[in-house]
């Protein structure tokens, strides 16, 4: 290849099969293709492996043309002379570079092509007519020449990057353990799998650890991706990657990108145009000329920008004197994004706001962030963040994280306003609940009450005690969790709050089916919050209603009654996207499916439950799921295996003080006393203690393997040793 040097073989080449079978593929079929992408995203080394590939099956020559740093006017001068073309004198010097390229077709390769785009595009024009030549672009941006197809290029995936990141920092295979793995996958995902990136972070190897290099790039900054081994000093750093790029920038734009560096995933125009104070048209404007030159991509919602650049862009927006200003109108921003996600996850298409709520999930992070370095001042700003993450951490089972800003949130509320001291507490309340941390809620019951009574805030008031009404529930405390209960329900009642109404009935109503074992009068109350609920209720509400109501009639063995309560609950979960709610309702048919003798659809039914819960592991419906799961071991035959799961359930019921009540003890003390005759007390002690110490995801793995097990070497039958759930009307 003609100027093969143009390119540093030092650096190996790793993955890009599909993209480069692709643009081989072109390469073949010939005529003219843009290879579009961010500055250190590859495109040089993969337009040369790919000529070169097609140079070996071809036997046709190949010329690399290297265009940085070229001024414009030295283009065509440039690509003649490495081609080894001289000019003739009196004849303009394209024409002849056409008559030499129609003499001796080849593949022409004219590489960083955004250093001179119109001089470039209007060559490509005036090649065209040349029959036989094939030309590769690449460049930052399109070049907009006659009928130009463009093959743009995206970063490395994560297994890709991996492996490039262990081939640049001599990382062996048989030296990689679960730690090295685990923690070059971290440092590759906050690259955004970006070549040049994961180079030169590789690079700081000959300084730091592989743990001090991702502690270093958790906060990352321009100084982290510095090296001086590459033979391209544009590849150096990455404030050089980007700088062309940069400098082609308007003002306005150079503004715009600076301050989108701010939003750590997706974005839009209005998010800019609301942080910058400018109108939406011109943020448009602005984020088209930085898309246009790749520093930003474009989305299915709007854009992003790589993590990388975003260091870059950071850096630009700290050197601007109005920043603090900026951080603010952020956070006002977010607030006013998780508002409008509240909204229709509550009332309108809850899985598609789902999904936007985890995309702008670290901006609202942020927005927390930012809050808390003057809390007493600036909480105020963002009440809809606090009520919206609710959703992300105890819907979306977040748990872990959301415990833990809650601990930091806690933390500053007594230097805080009632009102919000009240709504941090609640927030509280909310994640720990999800979490199966009763006594936690508990614990932190009078001072939440006593907040949001200082405040006057009824609303928030009632919100507390339902919830502590639940805990105590699931505590055992069913005195207390009528008394939370009924307190909620009146204070709802004086405000002619139906919703609020309906959701203490359903904790009123958990207390008499599985406390007080009354059946009939349990029906009364769930059907009453079910009306409530269709006529003033969110999906999910009246999903919650449904199923309990499916619960119920199982308990009463109206099995055809229990299904259609739990096919119309898990429609209403799924249109709510509530995934743990969608398990409890497979953990319900299960039951039903069990006492028909259909063990298959039983399994069916627990996979899919396992499946979701491993997605957002809530524990009080994962013990649910072990005894549902040793209920159908114990059906099949497989009692030593039932007793795994069993012990495994009541280790995490102790572990989180989750107290069996009603038909689901009933059924657990009979399952216990049929392994306990089959199998003996001390296979069951041996049992428990082979499930010590196993935590949530443990445990959700264990149970999808004890559910492939089933009926592989039993046939599937029903012992005679099975009883039926006794009726409590």
């Amino acid at each position: 290849m003609v100027n093969s040097r143009a390119v540093d073989l030092r650096v190996p080449f790793v993955g890009r099969a599909s993209e480069f079978r692709r643009l081989l593929a072109l390469i073949k079929r010939g005529g003219f293709v843009t290879l579009v992408g961010p500055g250190g995203v590859g495109k040089s080394r993969l337009a040369y492996e790919a000529v070169a590939q097609f140079e070996r099956e071809s036997g046709r020559q190949a010329a690399f043309v290297s265009l940085a740093g070229v001024s414009p006017e030295a283009v065509l001068g440039t690509v003649m002379a490495t081609l080894e073309i001289s000019e003739e004198p009196g004849r303009p010097r394209v024409d002849t570079l056409r008559d030499a390229l129609a003499e001796t077709p080849l593949v022409l390769v004219l590489d960083n092509c955004e250093h001179a785009p119109d001089e470039t595009s209007a060559l490509m024009d005036q090649l065209r007519p040349v029959e036989d030549v094939t030309i590769l672009a690449t460049s930052q941006r399109r070049l907009d020449y006659a009928e130009e197809e463009v093959f743009e290029l995206e970063p490395l995936t994560l297994e890709e990057a991996v492996a490039f990141f262990y081939e640049r920092a001599q990382i062996e295979q048989h030296d990689v353990t679960d730690v090295i793995a685990d923690t070059v996958a971290s440092i590759v995902r906050t690259l955004d799998g970006l070549p040049v990136a994961v180079d030169l972070a590789a690079a700081r190897l000959a300084s730091l650890s592989l743990q001090e290099l991702a502690v270093e790039l958790k906060s990352l900054r321009p100084y982290h991706l510095r090296s001086t081994r590459g033979l391209d000093p544009r590849h150096r750093t990455i404030g050089n990657v980007i700088a062309w790029s940069f400098s082609r920038l308007s003002e306005h734009a150079k503004r715009a990108f600076a301050i989108a560096s701010l939003f750590a995933d997706e974005f839009d125009v209005q998010d800019v145009a609301f942080v910058a104070s400018i109108d939406a048209i011109d943020a448009s404007f602005a984020l088209d000329e930085a898309a246009e030159t790749s520093l930003v991509m474009r989305t299915e919602f709007g854009y992003r920008m790589l993590s990388p650049i975003r260091a870059v862009a950071s850096r630009s927006l700290a050197a601007m004197s109005n920043r603090r200003g900026y951080e603010e109108r952020f956070a006002l921003r977010m607030d006013t994004v998780a508002a409008e996600l509240w909204e229709e996850i509550r009332v309108a298409n809850a899985g598609a706001a789902m999904y936007r709520l985890f995309l702008r999930y670290n901006d609202f992070c942020n927005a927390l962030g930012w809050a808390m370095k003057r809390p007493s001042d600036r909480f105020g700003s963002i009440p809809a963040i606090m009520t919206t993450m609710i959703a992300a951490w105890a819907e979306g089972g977040r748990f872990s994280e959301g415990l833990m800003w809650v601990e930091r949130l806690e933390g500053v509320a007594e230097r805080l306003k009632p009102n919000l001291r009240g709504r941090i507490y609640y927030l509280g309340l909310c994640v720990a609940h999800a979490a199966g941390e009763y006594q936690r809620m508990l614990e932190r019951a009078p001072a939440t009450i006593s907040a949001f009574t200082i405040s006057g805030d009824r609303l928030g008031l009632a919100r507390a005690y339902n919830a502590l009404a639940a805990a105590a529930f699931h505590t055992g405390v069913l005195d207390d969790a009528w008394k939370y209960a009924e307190t909620a329900l009146n204070l709802y009642d004086q405000m002619g709050h139906k919703r609020g109404i309906a959701a203490a009935l359903i904790n009123q109503g958990n207390v008499v089916l599985e406390g007080y074992e009354d059946a009939g009068r349990a029906r009364l109350v769930f059907r009453n919050a079910l009306e409530i609920f269709e006529s003033d209720g969110t999906d999910a509400l009246i999903g919650i209603a449904l199923g309990n109501l499916a619960e119920l009639e199982y308990t009463t063995m109206e099995f055809d009654q229990s299904n259609e309560y739990a096919v119309a609950a898990s429609s209403r979960f799924e249109a709510a996207a509530s995934l743990a709610h969608i398990a409890w309702v497979h953990e319900t048919q299960a039951r039903v499916a069990i006492a028909r003798s259909l063990a298959p659809a039983a399994k069916e039914h627990l996979h899919l439950a396992c499946d979701l819960l491993r997605r957002t592991p809530q524990p009080q419906f994962i013990v649910r799921l072990g005894e549902v799961i040793a209920r159908l071991l114990i059906f099949v035959g497989q009692h030593e295996e039932a007793a795994l799961a069993l012990a495994a359930s009541e280790r995490l019921r102790s572990a989180r003080s989750l107290v069996r009540m009603g038909f689901i003890e009933r059924e657990a003390i009979a399952d216990a006393a049929i392994l306990r005759d089959q199998l003996g007390e001390s296979a069951l002690a041996d049992a428990a203690t082979r499930v010590a110490g196993w935590d949530l995801g443990h445990l959700t793995s264990f149970f999808q393997a004890l559910l492939v097990g089933i009926g592989r070497s039993e046939t599937w039958r029903r012992p005679d040793i099975v009883g039926e759930p006794k009726i409590h009307n």
